[in-house]
């Protein structure tokens, strides 16, 4: 499997210019790491942030908290249809099992974050 970072520095993106972040357990955990990173780097700006389009929201709103502005893109590699056609997408299956069960993480734990800011 390659890390993000290969694939940046496979499209040309100067290693120098790739920074990692992997001390973290939580998503709350991750944009504080990375709030920090950037300011220890003194890098403005907004920042590319690839993740999973379920995903996507929780994590800018976190980065957001810590003044960072974000570019969003969803990454298309985890996909919750099976790769499936026609109605065959809209089938019963464990993928589709599997992605309604991390949509319904990401949007509770949205909830979990606005009840803990109130």
């Amino acid at each position: 499997m390659l890390f993000r970072s290969d694939v940046l520095m496979a499209s040309g993106v100067p290693a120098e210019r790739v920074c990692v972040e992997t001390a973290s357990r939580t998503t709350a955990e991750q944009a504080a790491n990375v709030a920090a990173m950037l300011k220890a780097l003194d890098l403005a700006g907004p920042v590319v942030v690839v993740t999973t389009t379920a995903h996507m929201p929780r994590i800018v709103q976190c980065l957001e908290a810590y003044g960072i502005a974000c570019l969003p893109s969803g990454t298309p590699e985890l996909r919750y249809d099976g790769r499936g056609r026609g109605w065959r997408r809209w089938w019963p299956s464990m993928a589709a099992l599997t992605g309604s069960a991390s949509a319904m993480y990401e949007h509770m734990a949205l909830v979990r974050d606005g009840v803990r800011r109130a």
